[in-house]
């Protein structure tokens, strides 16, 4: 089903465009300004590594090699009137797409803490910024600079 990914790309000028069966209404038409034409009937619309037998299959491979299923770019009115549609849907408390997972540690903060037990020698230092703001305050280190000329003129006065 490569080429199913593929024709995203060369609709959207996006040629890392991923297809999303699970969220397709919010991540490929809304955001991406294209809609899938002609998926056949008889096939529900699910990632093809989910559909069923292997006469759906190939229906579906069929219209896509055909034709008769392919990617549209929508119009501004059309994508309009997609977005009010989703508002609309929300609105009636209907989900739309799949919801994220929420993050096992939500509602905590994630900030480092530091602890302090009053013990200065026990305490943990805290992390240097590596970036200093001021770039006048950085003292540059230079490197030593050997003259080869020098070092040869004295080996000649030494080897006579």
């Amino acid at each position: 089903m490569l080429w199913l990914m593929s024709d995203v790309g060369t609709v959207t000028n996006n040629k890392k465009v991923k297809m999303n069966y699970a969220n397709y209404e919010t991540s490929i038409i809304q955001q991406m300004g294209v809609r899938m034409v002609g998926w056949p009937k008889s096939v529900k619309f699910v990632n093809p590594s989910q559909i069923g037998t292997v006469l759906e299959i190939r229906t579906l491979r069929d219209d896509l090699k055909s034709g008769a299923c392919h990617w549209v770019k929508l119009t501004k009115s059309q994508l309009d009137a997609h977005r009010a549609d989703m508002e609309e849907r929300r609105e009636q408390g209907e989900t739309v797409g799949k919801q994220r997972k929420k993050r096992s540690d939500a509602g905590t903060s994630r900030k480092r803490k530091r602890h302090s037990s009053g013990d200065k020698e026990n305490d943990r230092p805290l992390k240097k910024c590596t970036m200093k703001k001021d770039a006048r305050t950085r003292q540059v280190k230079s490197r030593p600079v050997i003259s080869d000329s020098d070092s040869s003129a004295d080996d000649d006065d030494n080897n006579e």
